[in-house]
């Protein structure tokens, strides 16, 4: 066992100190190569619906819901659907209200929308919006009837996609459509096309069209097939596409695995045969109508995902229930099916135990592997869609377990490529906890690396691992889960890499709080070191390229480097130290490895050397001051905020 730091064995101390005394240990092998597993994270898994929360450090926000399916641009109106037939709620049972602006009418054309995307662009965030397809609520005259239901159109105003004729800035009101591409028309007025900064980067193709006529049954009483949807997703992308070419179509948007196996027993399932699931079928489909248009025109599949794993009661999933062992336990574990072909939850899904398995009629096996699963069905029937999990939750958003789901989920993500995930209910809570540890660990808004690496841990129940390095390569990454209930866990930490790393500073959470805190450092040796994790806690580990910490005087070192303050706000300076005079390069890239200033290439004389760095002009975000001479490379990461 490699030894420790004596600062960071008291850190471990107090950590363990957290969980109920057990001499129980689990010893875990983890391995990090970042030679290898290396790929792109795109911060757009770090995203959230309808809500914000600036200490998570957000990347992304979706506009969507139930409520979002029969929304009326033109008046801010839309229909509750079924969810409030429960008699405790009879006064809003199908009701078109105002629910969407606060139960405050508002007369001004698509207030719901441009309220959200302001928001998102006041923060520098990728928006989502969602369409509507089909009928939407009319008016703001409360209950809907089923008398009222279409046909009837009293309450109830038709989708049309193409106005074909010129569009208004005061739509109106009293006649019996909306037009989808007046409405793109409104908003690409107000903010400029998806290519602008301020521009609306993503729309979905409506919202869990599967689940249409079970909570919409006012406005879709006749369940959709597999037919309807991909002429609607066809028809809507086509329009979006031409109102906006740079826009990002996001179709599917289904609500879980029903809808991606069949599309809820969809009644037209048979004509659409050697299609495995509907999955299969809305790619294969939507492709061949690109091919027909000459265009892409479905970038992106978003799928829902509220785990239906379940503790010891049958149909009581994880997502939806309380925090008692049991369902604590299957939370803990839940997240491995996004990704692992060997694990089979207890749910309806895989049919464990003994009942009709799914999974086994779709794969022939019960084990979920819902990412693989989906690349499969992409690189099959629609090469180069991108993959978004638009809403996801794990439940237990109180307790300890429930942000180590999220947190699994998040680094999950992020190691298998998906391109944009969004928690649906708020950050708050532990799931707070699990944004911060990847987006703002520090509270500096400092953030998991950009390159995702391959890590693995022996022991797959017990733990989880990830790891990643920054744009510049000079920090590593490595966030690691215990999952046990009542156990620590001992990982012997192996990193294989082309680069030496020391210096590691800790950050993490546990059952007794939702802070993410400081837990010290720890110092590597050998190529790795070992670490205590308590039960049920999480860590974020930062190693520095060991070239990275080059101080002045240190034998065999002709350079040395340092950057202060840091953050900084508008300004910062760097302090060289040389050996002797030598020409010296420096430039600063951005955390998408792009030069953004070149501050200085010539010769500089023996001794120390300040360089001011003005930093006014550049976003707030992480940076890379990188500094070459004929014989060496530093890279010093410098935080920029307001």
């Amino acid at each position: 066992m490699r030894a420790l730091s004596t600062l960071f064995l008291l850190t471990l101390s107090l950590l363990t100190l957290t969980a109920t005394a057990t001499a129980q240990t689990i010893d875990v092998d983890v391995s990090i190569d970042t030679r290898a597993g290396r790929r792109a994270i795109s911060p757009l898994i770090y995203g959230v619906n309808n809500s914000t929360n600036p200490d998570a450090n957000l990347a992304s926000r979706r506009q969507g819901g139930d409520r979002y399916t029969t929304y009326n641009w033109e008046n801010n109106a839309s229909n509750s659907g079924h969810w409030t037939d429960d008699p405790a709620w009879v006064h809003l049972n199908h009701t078109s209200d105002a629910n969407l602006t606060g139960d405050v009418p508002s007369s001004v054309p698509a207030k719901v929308m441009t309220d959200f995307h302001d928001a998102s662009v006041a923060e520098g965030i990728y928006s989502m919006l969602t369409l509507q397809a089909g009928a939407v609520a009319r008016d703001l005259h409360g209950p809907v009837s089923e008398a009222q239901a279409i046909p009837n159109h009293d309450r109830w105003r038709e989708v049309v996609f193409a106005k074909g004729m010129p569009f208004s800035a005061t739509p109106d009101t009293a006649d019996a459509f909306v037009y989808l591409d007046e409405l793109l028309a409104l908003l690409i007025g107000r903010y400029g096309t998806a290519a602008t900064p301020t521009g609306i980067r993503g729309y979905g193709i409506s919202n869990e069209p599967g689940a249409w006529n079970g909570v919409h049954p006012r406005s879709h009483p006749v369940k959709e097939g597999y037919a309807d949807i991909v002429a609607i997703t066809t028809a809507m992308a086509s329009t979006i596409k031409r109102m906006d070419p740079g826009a990002e179509v996001y179709g599917g948007v289904t609500y879980g695995f029903g809808e991606m196996k069949d599309f809820q027993g969809a009644p037209d399932r048979a004509a659409f045969p050697g299609y495995r699931w509907y999955i299969d079928a809305l790619l294969g489909e939507t492709r061949a109508a690109s091919a027909a248009a000459g265009m892409r025109l479905m970038d992106v599949l978003d799928v829902h995902w509220y785990s239906e794993a379940e503790g010891d009661t049958p149909y009581e999933s994880v997502a939806w229930s309380d925090n008692t062992p049991d369902i604590v336990a299957a939370r803990l574990q839940a997240p491995r099916s996004l990704w692992d072909r060997t694990f089979v939850e207890r749910s309806w899904i895989t049919g464990e135990p003994g009942r009709y398995s799914h999974t086994e009629e779709v794969f022939g096996g019960r084990a979920i592997a819902l990412i693989p699963r989906l690349r499969e069905s992409i690189e099959t029937y629609n090469p180069g869609t991108k993959l978004a999990f638009g809403e996801f939750g794990y439940g237990g958003y109180d307790h300890v377990s429930g942000g180590l789901a999220v947190a699994d989920a998040l680094g999950i993500f992020g190691r298998e490529g998906v391109y944009y995930a969004n928690h649906w209910d708020e950050i708050a809570g532990y799931v707070e906890s699990a944004y911060r540890l990847f987006r703002n660990y520090d509270g500096a808004r400092s953030t998991f690396g950009d390159l995702s690496v391959a890590a693995t841990t022996s022991d797959d129940a017990a733990s989880s691992v990830y790891a990643s390095t920054n744009a510049a390569g000079d920090e590593l990454h490595i966030v690691m889960l215990n999952r046990s209930m009542s156990a620590t866990t001992r990982s012997t930490v192996a990193i294989a890499s082309d680069r030496a790393w020391t210096n590691g500073r800790v950050w993490g959470f546990d059952g007794s709080s939702t802070a993410v805190r400081s837990m010290g450092t720890i110092g590597v040796e050998g190529g790795g070191f070992t670490m205590d994790l308590a039960p049920m806690s999480a860590v974020h580990i930062v190693l520095d390229r060991a070239a990275a910490s080059a101080v002045a005087g240190e034998p065999g070192r002709d350079l040395s480097a340092t950057v202060a303050p840091n953050p900084c706000t508008t300004g910062t300076t760097l302090l060289l130290e040389l050996d002797r005079p030598q020409r010296v390069a420096i430039d600063l890239f951005d955390a998408l490895g792009r030069r953004v200033a070149s501050l200085g290439d010539g010769t500089l004389d023996v001794g120390r050397s300040s360089i001011a760095v003005s930093t006014e002009d550049l976003a707030p975000g992480r940076y890379v001051a990188r500094i070459v001479t004929a014989t060496r490379t530093l890279s010093l990461p410098l935080t920029v905020t307001r």
